[in-house]
């Protein structure tokens, strides 16, 4: 059982890492200094693997590794890296750049309500996380012990 659709997931996101590119361009009075992944990494969104799609996972690597070489993330260092990158291949960093420029999100959009989209991502995971968990059991890969022992993990 899904309680998200795959293009709401997707859709979030899209304006989680929408966030991360604007974040170093608003003015200085509106971010107040954030450090935008220190952000997402207090809430626990440290790996890649957290997003389900395959470019989004790639953009988010890349803006970790960022992160830890302590680099500005804004779209020009962003395509600088990238096309430093020796091991993607150039229709790769084209693919990877033009969803980090031009990623569609919902003109509704605002950064005033990044925290609420930044939970509802965490409640995806969390229902991944319980699917994976029901699976495992349904496929009596798992006892109620195993079960148990996971969910407190959540």
């Amino acid at each position: 059982m899904r309680f998200f659709s795959k293009s709401e997931r997707l859709e979030i996101e899209n304006i989680l890492l929408y966030y991360i590119k604007t974040a170093n361009d608003l003015p200085r009075n509106e971010n107040k200094g954030v450090k935008i992944m220190e952000t997402f990494i207090t809430h626990g969104i440290d790996k890649p693997s957290y997003f389900s799609d395959p470019i989004n996972k790639k953009i988010f690597k890349i803006l970790l590794t960022m992160h830890e070489r302590n680099l500005l993330i804004n779209t020009d260092f962003f395509q600088r890296f990238l096309e430093k990158n020796k091991t993607l291949e150039r229709d790769d960093k084209n693919k990877i750049f033009e969803r980090f420029l031009f990623n569609k999100i919902n003109e509704h959009y605002s950064p005033l309500y990044f925290e609420h989209y930044m939970y509802t991502f965490k409640e995806h995971l969390i229902m991944d996380y319980w699917n994976f968990i029901l699976d495992k059991q349904n496929e009596n890969i798992w006892n109620t012990d195993d079960v148990l022992e996971n969910s407190f993990g959540i």
